[in-house]
């Protein structure tokens, strides 16, 4: 039996419906990370999938990949507004608007694959997310899962708590506790530039994350300032992506 990884804090944590509302017209243009999260992922796609769950849709931009494959696909998120878009950008699938963080396996089960991008690595309670994951899949049914790991956001400005990221192990001992066992898993770093502090915080803000032990607006624009003066040609940010590949047992 696998040992049970100790928590991890993961301090960027979801802003909540509302915000992911608010934000849901403007996220596509801001998701770049996200978006070339959600390619890379794709590439491990099959060709047949059967009936497939995706959990945390957003706007659809994984939807998109799943649904050009030969597929019965139901998707879900908290955020109606986001739900409304992925159901424009994809017509031949389902959306309904559920909160991803608590799915109930009486509400969806049998599926061949559970898939998602971009939003385990935000879930407060990963295993009991991952056990209520497996009884939607049936016996020796697929799931994958593309997520942002450690060592993420590690030359990011960050004028709070650091940001922090649970790592590729951890994220394989959490499956293997809930049932699964992982078929492969593959890391890959990207490197993303921006002009200046207030550039990476629009785009963290718009794509509906922050850190919760905010800081008042003026520390904040004085941080900024200073981060700025110290990096006069802008920065580059490093992401390490994750893609897992899972059988449930």
């Amino acid at each position: 039996m696998p040992s049970i990884p100790s928590p991890t804090e993961v301090e960027v944590q979801l802003q909540g419906t509302p915000a992911f509302d608010v934000r849901a017209v403007e996220y596509d243009k801001a998701a770049r990370v996200q978006d070339g999260l959600a390619k890379w992922v794709a590439e491990w796609l099959p060709n047949c999938l059967g009936r497939v769950f995706e959990l945390g849709v957003g706007t659809g931009l994984f939807s998109e990949h799943v649904l050009r494959k030969e597929v019965e696909f139901l998707g879900c998120d908290a955020s109606p507004v986001m739900v409304s878009i992925a159901r424009s950008k994809c017509p031949k699938g389902s959306f309904e608007v559920r909160d991803w963080s608590s799915i109930d396996p009486s509400w969806a089960t049998g599926f061949d694959w559970v898939v998602s991008s971009a939003v385990l690595q935000w879930s407060v309670q990963p295993i009991d997310l991952m056990s209520n994951l497996r009884r939607v899949v049936r016996q020796n049914g697929r799931m994958l899962h593309g997520l942002f790991v450690d060592p993420t956001l590690v030359s990011a400005p960050s004028p709070a708590h650091p940001v922090v990221f649970r790592s590729i192990d951890e994220w394989s001992s959490i499956a293997e506790c809930a049932g699964m066992r992982v078929v492969r898993a593959e890391l890959s770093s990207r490197d993303y530039s921006y002009p200046n502090a207030l550039s990476f915080f629009r785009e963290i803000h718009q794509t509906g994350a922050y850190v919760p032990r905010r800081v008042t607006a003026s520390a904040l624009r004085r941080y900024i300032r200073e981060w700025d003066i110290t990096h006069p040609a802008g920065f580059t940010s490093a992401w390490t992506f994750a893609r897992l590949e899972l059988e449930c047992l």
